[in-house]
């Protein structure tokens, strides 16, 4: 057996779902004996060893040799009944081409093509026409390769034509061949070629063009193209105008391709029809710079070379040099296949597959007898539709036309060359809706407060100001700037941290003519503050009450009460000089991390602010009713634009306290404050409940990555836009339509009065797709960097991209989509971004310099241990023998950079590691591992242990050291939230995030730590329990089993008939769930304080399962009479929440499994989790262990008797002053009608349609769930004429952190619903009624008096729900919901959002009370409302 047979049979055995299959279409063209073909075909393979020849099963590719004793290699007779050739008529088909292709494609991707135990050579003969065939044919690589396949096609050809006979095809002996295969691996020939290789894989960058990274993949898309070149291009050249597509595409000199060979270099090598071609790389460096004739001179020698040394297996390549994985786009020359024609039948090829890809693959055809040649692409479906791959064929036939003209007519390569018809007009720039005239930044402040003097303007905490009143606060701050010296265009240092008086200080430096230049960042150190005051050139300042700042500047205190300016400026005959500000004049200076390791300080104009205001009103959704939070730093620029959308748009500021940085805190405070608006970073994004979407209008995040995951899980919720723009270009530049789940993330078009381009790095534009860095030009520009013209020079250089003077060029690399949005993909230089702030690597290495005995360093942004994203340095010493600490370093660098910029490892090497050029090898860098460094000593006693539990768990480093504090172990400020909430959570309070970072060290951070308010006790470990109180939600829900309205949720699952789980496997998934999730694993008994829920360590997955046997597939009656058997006997007070019951036929294979859940323990929003954690497992993952970040709310908070007492009053004037009539609906009182029988009915509202109404929702400030519930009012409104009616629905009360943990958070809550009057009004009243839900919505309606009957309907006549659709398993089969036959509600009307993009509408009635037909007219009224909505 030959090494490359052996890999090959490895892969398909280690990758079963990737079929390892190679597959060519011969096109006959002609008279056909058919006959004569299948006989020619059957003698050929027969005498070449490939008729009805398979591996059996039991054989193994780890093994020297069969188990039946044989010889190693594994190919057997079949004796299958199966022909190597089968007949197809296709001539009566409609389109008989397209019927064959459809075919052919079917039949290379089935999956019996992967299965070893199968004939390895099929085939498919399609009859299009009395004289045109098409001969499809699929060999599994194991098989043969190409080259065997083409040699073995030939000789058919050659057969049926009469020139030879079957026999006359010489094949090599496998005995020779092995004994070659043996030659070679002892020789100097392989030890020169293992040289070689490493040599050249060193340097190799593969050439990748799928944006998304794929694994090997027989998912394919396949498109054919021929050329359209003025002649027929030679190989070389063919290579050249890839390697040339891949430089301009890819914006790098340097490209690297995999280069398939026949390793056909000897006699008996050259008779081979076993597998022995190899994948090498083509190394070509610099090819992008190169001419075009240098290029195929280049490109002439690199095959050559790799020639010479083609015979080193890619697998050895491949643990000598693991990063040779992907070695870039493969260029597959197809030999010229050209039988004589005999009988006038013509043979053409085509290839139609050549095997798993990983990324594009392209291969070249031979020219035909007219001189033309066609090229097929392959690349992973995942990454490439039909389109896309056809519009880089497209490319590459423009790029090569080019190539071939350069080459015969000297014409150089034009820079559209790599555009298609239409693109280069669109692509070469692209401009944002032009900017209004300039008005002062000043005046637009003044223009607020004038409109409207009485309306909200900012809270912060008890401090709640009118327009009229903050405008007192900034005019007479004005005034006390102006009376402290401050003149027109003078920078003003702002050390206030965020605050109302962060805010009254901004504008006030704006409306006394200053520029704005803010310092109060708490993390920097000292001498850097000292640093940045002397830069700024200011000489008056603003500080909190009580703070003294040297640095010989006035400082003014804004916050005094009184006017104590008015000495040396008269108030009558004051104009605030900020309202004669021009354009050009400075508004702002904001410093940020310099790759110098000096700050930059950009200097921003006013010019620019109208545009972003023309933005701001036209896409941020606020309007005079909105309330926009402001969480960023003054600091950040994100800041900037917080305090200005909300005077831009009349908005209420609402400000979060300091100390405030995201979690549990910032949650609620955006409840309590009722803000509909945030606009923060990602990261702070990620720690917040996503249930708070639904309380909000829109989410703008940027300043960093957004993952993917933030966007399934909030964007299907609220509107969710992603903003871009550096510092550099008054923070914003591009803001994306709204985002959807499972979308493409972009950054938008260009905002309002911007104008950008993608150009690569010789200054050309690139089109959609291809990689450049983004340059932008417009009013939004600074004016550069604070006395730094050498760095302001670099970065803003002279505009190519339109009229103006200067473009920025802002290092990070970007991409065109086709519809003219841009995807940001990282950073050109050493700058990162990390949760917001932006960061220069070189600033990081320009400090480690400075540091005693370090000689070299390098800093890095990789991923750490835990996954999530880090700074990481590494030094070189001096002298290796007595190498600094990391800790020391790491303290050193505290002293002189932020905390967000200290490195949260520093890692100490010997060397620096190179590339073959001898530059630092940044990728060999990353792929460094992280030592774990031991601790100092180990934790003492438990507050310790739990510190470096906690703390280690969220900073994801496996040794923490009780002597480090919290930063110096690569802490930061969401970090230090996390921390203080899993503390809470574990009993501890009175730990709160600025304890925890500013603790000298944890040991310390230990002594503050009181005995735990709760026991804490390890809920997985063996029989340990843990007791809590419920939760408010989980007492609205009935315990007692048999209760004829106990909650229950009953679901049931009939896997398809192939792919049947065993009983074994089955169990084990439930198992590992109910210890990913300990509610399931709860019991929830009544004891003498009163209701608790109770989990067990023990695994209690007996208690959970049994089994019943069938003897057919179960049908849905057969499957909710088991869920109403299993629910009679769930006892929450003594068992775990959930039964399961497998339905398992005679083989042992689950026929069908049925779930009844416990409401208690269970809510909507845990289906989603239990059914994508089942999901991970069936397809092999593993689930993370469940998050300890949340504490749940089960005593009463201090303050919280005001609290209830403030609720009480609320929703008792609420309900009280309701009329009779808005209890009852259609005349039915629901509260005298008794508990009924339930009628469902259901539609589907296609994904156009959801689309424009979430689209409209967006646009009119809504979320989605608050739009369906304005079309459900006009519905029952438009049905009986009464406009108001009372709702419940449910609301999630999820903490931070409980995203993914199963448990009821759910309240149910009142909210009136209204047709025809206030919208804002109504809309409102919603939110009110959702923030204030914090008792069960029975205990509301006593304080009406409307006490809930245990026997009749509830007293509110409509329940309005929003639950996402669960998907069934991968795996397939069907999912059946079994809903309870009765119900407590008069009308139920439910929003379900699918994963397809639709919404299915559901109505359930009470059968006596309401009927089903006047239940399907609501189903109706209200499909058709949404529809016109």
């Amino acid at each position: 057996m030959t090494a490359t047979r052996r890999a090959l049979w490895m892969s398909q055995v280690l990758q079963p779902d990737v079929s390892h299959v190679i597959a060519f279409g011969l096109t006959l063209r002609g008279p056909l004996d058919v006959p004569r073909l299948v006989e020619t075909t059957r003698a050929v393979l027969e005498h070449v060893g490939w008729d009805d020849v398979h591996i059996p099963a039991g054989f193994s590719p780890a093994e020297p040799t069969t188990p039946d004793g044989g010889v190693a290699e594994p190919l057997r007779r079949a004796n299958s009944s199966l022909e190597s050739m089968v007949s197809v008529d296709l001539s009566r088909s409609a389109d008989p081409e397209a019927e064959s292709e459809s075919r052919a494609q079917q039949f290379i991707d089935d999956a019996d093509g992967a299965d070893l135990t199968m004939p390895l050579f099929r085939s498919e003969l399609h009859r299009l026409a009395e004289d045109r065939h098409r001969w499809v044919i699929r060999v599994h690589h194991v098989l043969t390769d190409g080259a065997g396949v083409l040699r073995v096609m030939g000789h058919v050809a050659d057969v049926y034509g009469g020139s030879a006979s079957a026999a006359d095809l010489p094949v090599s002996d496998p005995v020779q061949l092995a004994a070659d295969e043996d030659r070679y691996a002892v020789s100097r020939r392989r030890e020169s070629d293992a040289q070689h290789w490493k040599s050249v894989l060193a340097g190799h960058e593969p050439s990748l063009l799928s944006a998304v990274p794929a694994r090997m993949t027989s998912e394919i898309t396949r498109v054919t193209r021929r050329l359209t070149s003025p002649r027929s291009a030679r190989s070389e050249e063919l290579i050249a105008a890839l390697a040339g597509l891949c430089a301009r595409l890819l914006d790098t000199p340097d490209v690297g391709l995999a280069l398939p060979v026949a390793a056909r270099t000897s006699a008996v090598r050259r008779i081979a029809v076993q597998p022995l071609s190899n994948v090498v790389p083509l190394a070509l460096g610099g090819i992008g710079d190169l001419t075009a004739a240098e290029s195929v001179e280049a490109v002439s020698s690199a095959v050559i070379d790799v020639l010479r040394h083609q015979l080193y297996s890619r697998e050895d390549m491949l643990r000598d040099s693991p990063r040779s994985a992907a070695v870039g786009v493969v260029v597959n020359l197809l030999p010229s296949f050209s039988p004589p024609v005999v009988d006038g039948l013509h043979w053409s090829l085509e290839v139609m597959r050549t095997g798993p890809v990983g990324d594009v693959a392209v291969t070249m055809h031979p020219a035909d007898q007219l001189g033309h040649r066609a090229v097929t692409w392959e690349a992973p479906a995942v990454s490439f539709d039909a389109a896309a791959l056809d519009t880089l064929a497209a490319r590459y036939d423009n790029f090569l036309t080019a190539l071939v003209r350069e080459i015969d007519d000297e014409a150089p390569i034009p820079d559209d060359a790599v555009f298609l018809e239409g693109e280069w007009d669109r692509f070469r720039r692209r401009n944002g809706p032009p900017a209004p005239p300039f008005s002062p930044t000043a005046a637009l402040f003044a223009d607020y407060c004038a409109a409207d003097p009485s309306a909200p303007a900012l809270v912060d905490g008890d401090i709640e100001w009118s327009r009229s009143e903050l405008a007192e606060r900034v005019g007479r701050g004005a005034r006390r700037l102006a009376a402290a010296g401050v003149r027109a265009g003078d920078p003003v240092v702002v050390a206030v941290e965020r605050s109302a008086a962060s805010v009254v200080a901004f504008w006030s430096v704006l409306l006394a003519g200053g520029a704005w230049v803010p310092l109060g960042d708490p993390t920097a150190p000292e001498a850097r503050t000292q640093t940045l005051l002397a830069r700024s050139g200011a000489r008056v300042g603003v500080c909190d009450p009580g703070v003294v700042v040297d640095g010989g500047v006035r400082w003014v205190d804004l916050t005094e009460e009184g006017d104590t300016a008015t000495t040396s400026v008269d108030t009558r005959e004051w104009r605030p000089p900020g309202l004669d500000r021009g354009p050009d004049d400075t508004a702002y200076i904001l410093f940020t991390s310099g790759s110098t390791g000096r700050p930059k300080g950009v200097v921003m104009p006013h010019r620019g602010i109208p545009a972003l205001v023309a933005e701001i009103r036209e896409s941020y959704a606020l309007t005079s009713r909105s309330r926009v939070l402001h969480v960023s730093s003054p600091t950040f620029d994100t800041g900037f634009v917080e305090m200005l959308s909300a005077v831009a748009t009349g908005a209420t500021l609402i400000v979060a306290p300091a100390s405030t940085r995201g979690g549990d805190p910032l949650a609620e405070l955006i409840r309590r404050a009722g803000v509909t608006h945030i606009i923060m970073t990602p990261s702070v994004l990620d720690t917040l409940p996503v249930d708070l979407a639904d309380g909000l209008t829109q989410v703008i995040v940027g300043g960093e990555a957004l993952p993917p995951r933030l966007v399934d899980s909030w964007s299907g919720r609220v509107p969710m836009r992603n903003a871009y723009g550096p510092t550099e270009t008054r923070c914003s530049i591009n803001i994306s339509r709204p985002l959807s789940p499972d979308g493409e993330i972009t950054v938008g078009p260009p905002m309002v009065g911007v104008t950008e381009s993608v150009l690569d790095r010789r200054g050309r534009p690139q089109p959609p797709g291809a990689l450049g860095t983004l340059y932008c030009a417009g009013t939004q520009l600074a004016d550069g960097y604070l006395d730094d013209p050498e760095q302001t020079a670099e970065a803003f250089v002279e505009c190519t991209i339109s009229d103006d003077t200067v473009m920025y060029r802002t290092g990070d690399i970007a991409t065109w989509t086709d519809a003219g949005d841009l995807r940001i993909l990282g950073r050109r230089d050493g700058q990162v971004k990390l949760r917001g702030l932006r960061i220069e690597l070189g600033e990081i290495d320009a400090a480690l310099m400075r540091c005693a005995g370090v000689r070299r360093c390098a800093t890095t942004f990789r991923d750490l241990p835990a996954g999530i994203p880090g700074i990481v340095s590494f030094v070189v010493p001096d002298d290796t023998s007595r190498p600094p600490g990391s800790r020391a370093l790491r303290r050193e660098l505290a002293r002189m950079l932020p905390s967000y910029m200290v490195p949260t490892m520093v890692v100490v090497l010997d060397e620096m590691p190179r590339a073959a050029t001898g530059k630092l090898s940044i990728a060999a860098l990353r792929d460094i591992p992280l030592p774990v460094n031991a601790p100092s000593r180990e934790a003492a006693g438990p507050h310790e242990a739990l510190l470096v539990k906690v703390v280690g768990e969220v900073l994801g480093i496996e040794s923490v050291d009780p002597m480090m504090g919290f930063v110096e172990q690569g802490g930061d400020s969401l970090a230090v939230v996390r921390v203080a909430q899993r503390l809470a959570e574990a009993g501890h309070p009175e730990i709160g995030p600025n304890d925890v970072l500013t603790a000298p060290d944890l040991a310390s951070l230990g002594e503050l730590m009181t005995a735990a308010t709760t026991p804490v006790r390890d809920e997985s470990a063996g029989d340990a329990t843990a007791e809590r109180s419920l939760t408010p939600a989980e007492l609205t829900v009935v315990r007692e089993p048999g209760h004829p309205f106990a909650q229950l949720i009953c679901v049931a699952w009939v896997p398809a008939s192939w792919a049947r789980p065993g009983t074994q496997e089955t169990t084990a998934l439930i198992g590992a769930l109910l210890e990913r999730h300990p509610a399931l694993r709860s019991v929830y008994p009544d004891t003498a304080a009163g209701p608790v829920r109770r989990t067990t360590g023990r695994d209690v997955v007996d208690a959970v399962v049994d089994l019943a046997d069938v003897v057919e597939v179960p049908d849905r009656e057969r499957l909710r009479a088991e869920a109403k058997e299993m629910a009679a006997g769930l006892d929450v007070r003594v068992a775990p929440p959930i039964a399961v019951r497998l339905l398992v036929g005679s083989d042992g294979d689950v026929m069908a499994a049925v779930a009844v859940m416990h409401h208690i323990a269970v809510d909507g929003r845990s289906l989603g989790v239990l059914a994508r954690d089942a999901e991970t497992l069936m397809t092999g993952g593993a689930l993370a262990p469940e998050s300890a970040s949340f504490a749940l709310e089960t005593t009463t908070p201090p303050g919280a008797d005001e609290d209830d007492l403030e609720l009480h009053n609320f929703w008792k004037e609420l309900l009280v002053q309701q009329s009779d009539s808005v209890f009852e609906w259609n005349g039915v009182d629901p509260a005298s009608r008794r508990n009924d029988v339930a009628v469902r009915r259901r539609v589907l509202i296609d994904a156009d349609t959801y689309a424009r109404f979430r689209s409209r929702a967006a646009a009119e400030h809504l979320t989605p769930f608050e739009a369906f519930g304005e079309v459900v009012a006009t519905a029952l409104a438009n049905i009986t004429g009464q406009l108001r009616v009372l709702a419940a629905t449910t609301v999630s009360k999820r903490p931070a952190g409980a995203e993914d943990v199963v448990g009821n958070h759910v309240l149910a809550v009142i909210t009136p619903l209204s047709a025809g009057d206030d919208r804002d009004a109504a809309v409102t009243l919603r939110r009110t009624c959702i923030r204030a839900a914090t008792a069960p919505m029975e205990d509301v309606l006593d304080l009406a008096g409307r006490t809930v009957d245990a026997d009749n309907l509830f007293p509110v006549p409509v329940l309005l729900g929003w639950t996402p659709v669960i998907s069934p398993p991968s795996a397939g089969g069907t999912l059946y919901a079994l809903p309870p036959r009765r119900t407590r509600w008069l009308l139920q009307v439910e929003g379900c959002p699918t994963s397809a993009g639709e919404l299915e509408i559901g109505v359930t009635g009470a059968a006596q009370a309401l009927g089903a037909e006047r239940a399907e007219r609501v189903l109706a009224e209200v499909s058709e409302c949404l529809r016109r909505w």
